[in-house]
């Protein structure tokens, strides 16, 4: 096995950066071959949409290491849930309660998996047996109930993991990996948590930035040596979070907004350093150069870069430091991020929303941005994403709603048109 050092590295340009139905009140409503082709698509439920996806980008390093993160993190999939999605830069993966993969946005590298390189607005069947999606800024990984993972989409750095660097417009066996329990599909990287609790990526290698034997770009996942055994990670913009069993986290990479939740002096660190004070955490969560920790009593810790109000706490001020809590909302059970908004999921079932609404990311029809959490009338919500300026919600029923940016068709509605409050997707 291949064993690395892999440094997260500060981002230095200044980017400025059963079931009851969903009731949404104030709106209306293993292959013989590496490579899969698309599935016969059929229409099966319903789908809701707002926004355009994830906040994807690259932070560079100092020259000796580089990190890249889809900015947008998510639990690992929970066997139970009917409905598992996810939000690329401007395209958006769904899995279906029927373990049905569907894909649907921007195109321009394959990221959909249909065999071509057209955006399309409306969704897309491409595989069964679905386990668990993530969606990065122009790539796709899939992880299915047999336990193989297949990547499509852009693969300039080897970051889908497939053994070479070939764009592939169709799903493509990585097949140097398994007993996976979460994917992150981050910006020039795959990273991969498998059960025993390490971790692995491929992609990027950048001034040999992962310290390992190999001249030029890694296309097949490799084990990083130095960070520690894990539960969970949330990968942003150049910085990684790691959840520990004992409920402490670890943050690597660059810290220029705060994101690593230290302090001012630390401008980044190559090395996992453990978050102060940080002792009973459930779940982490990026989003660009933002972090999010959800602690065991449901109240939620945000820190990092802060453009139009993102962390929710009340302020503008670009950059935070220090790990301040989200005032004035009720348990918190998920919480996702995009490049400038989030969204937190109460444990009632009830989407909570926060930064700038420029898209009508926030589901807010008159484009209000807010830097304290807003309720949307939306309830028996299971699930959140984000995209970089789209959002992604589920209801108990297996219906999920989109609203934002759509300028790729990345909401699935079967037009291009920016939608501003939830609006339903037909499978």
């Amino acid at each position: 096995m291949k064993k690395i050092t892999f440094s997260i590295g500060i981002a230095l340009l200044l980017i400025l950066p059963c079931f009851t139905s969903c009731n949404i009140s104030a709106f209306e409503e293993s292959a013989a071959s590496t490579t899969r082709a698309p599935d016969t698509e059929s229409s099966n439920g319903h789908m809701y949409g707002i926004g355009n996806g994830n906040a994807y980008g690259n932070a560079q390093g100092n020259g000796h290491s580089y990190g890249y993160g889809n900015g947008y993190s998510h639990s690992p999939i929970d066997m139970s849930m009917p409905v598992h999605i996810s939000g690329g830069y401007e395209h958006t993966s769904v899995l279906l309660a029927d373990s049905s993969v569907w894909t649907f946005g921007d195109n321009s590298f394959g990221q959909l998996g249909i065999g071509n390189t057209v955006d399309s607005n409306i969704p897309h069947k491409i595989m069964d047996g679905g386990y668990q999606v993530s969606s990065g800024p122009h790539h796709t990984e899939v992880y299915l109930r047999d336990g193989s993972i297949w990547g499509f989409g852009e693969n300039i750095y080897g970051q889908l993991g497939v053994g070479d660097f070939l764009e592939h417009t169709v799903p493509t066996l990585v097949s140097s990996i398994s007993d996976v329990k979460q994917l992150e599909a981050a910006f020039l990287h795959t990273m991969y948590l498998k059960n025993d609790g390490t971790i692995w990526v491929t992609g990027n290698n950048i001034n040999d930035n992962m310290h390992v034997d190999i001249e030029g770009h890694v296309d097949t996942p490799v084990y990083l040596e130095h960070l520690n055994i894990c539960t969970m990670v949330a990968y942003g913009e150049g910085h990684l979070l790691t959840l520990h069993s004992d409920g402490t986290v670890e943050a690597t990479g660059g810290n220029y907004y705060g994101q690593l939740g230290l302090n001012q002096g630390i401008s980044n660190t190559l090395y996992p350093i453990q978050i102060p004070g940080i002792e009973r955490a459930m779940k982490v969560a990026a989003g660009g150069w933002s972090s999010f920790i959800l602690l065991e009593d449901g109240s939620v810790l945000a820190f990092g870069e802060n453009f139009n109000g993102k962390l929710g706490i009340g302020s503008t001020d670009w950059r935070v430091y220090q790990p301040t809590i989200i005032q004035n909302i009720p348990e918190i059970a998920d919480i996702a991020s995009g490049y400038n908004h989030t969204l937190l999921l109460d444990s009632s079932g009830k989407v909570w929303v926060a930064g700038d609404n420029s898209f009508g990311q926030l589901g807010i029809p008159d484009l209000t941005s807010s830097t304290t959490p807003v309720q949307l009338d939306l309830e028996h919500v299971t699930d959140i994403a984000c995209g970089a300026y789209h959002s992604i919600v589920v209801c108990e029923d297996g219906s999920v709603y989109t609203f934002g940016n759509n300028s790729s068709g990345q909401l699935g509605l079967g037009h291009f048109e920016d939608t501003f409050e939830p609006a339903l997707v037909t499978f």
